[in-house]
């Protein structure tokens, strides 16, 4: 088995976890999710409602940094509220880096 092969089972069997965990339930708009099987599917694209895993902190955080079991900080999340999340995430941590090394 392919390493890739066995980093999608890893992470589809994750976000399965989830998903059942949290009832179908995005952690941030508490909207309904559909878990979908994206590997196989002929029409694989995004969909707002689609179920995936989100980073509680941001890649840069020292808190995610702190631990070496980074699935404590992952929960499931609709497409829309990841896709949402990172790009603030990412102007915040600019805006911050820009403030901490100046003009």
């Amino acid at each position: 088995m392919s390493t890739r092969s066995k980093r999608w089972r890893r992470n589809k069997t994750l976000l399965t976890r989830l998903w059942l965990d949290q009832e179908g339930i995005c952690y941030w708009c508490e909207e309904e999710t559909q878990l979908v099987s994206l590997r196989n599917s002929k029409s694989a694209g995004w969909f707002p409602r689609m179920a995936t895993k989100d980073h509680l902190y941001h890649r840069k955080d020292p808190v995610r940094k702190a631990t070496s079991d980074q699935n404590l900080y992952i929960v499931m999340a609709c497409a829309s509220c990841n896709m949402v999340r990172g790009r603030e995430d990412d102007r915040w941590w600019q805006q911050r880096k820009r403030a901490v090394s100046g003009p």
